[in-house]
């Protein structure tokens, strides 16, 4: 894996690489606007289970 793109904003990074056969990972982060500290503690706890599916092969992991 050589690149992995971590977004929250948009959409748009996940339809592309649905569509593309060649796209980079996507982790699409589900969360509301948050500040530095919250982001943080919502994500540490799901950052193993990320890697795992990464490890398998998924090519767009959505965190809910």
């Amino acid at each position: 894996m050589a690149c992995v793109i971590v977004t929250g904003r948009t959409r748009d990074f996940a339809a592309r690489s649905a569509q593309a056969a060649r796209a980079p990972v996507i982790v699409w982060l589900r969360v509301g606007n948050a500040t530095n500290v919250v982001l943080r503690a919502w994500f540490e706890p799901r950052l193993p289970g990320i890697v795992t599916f990464l490890q398998g092969g998924s090519r767009l992991v959505e965190v809910i």
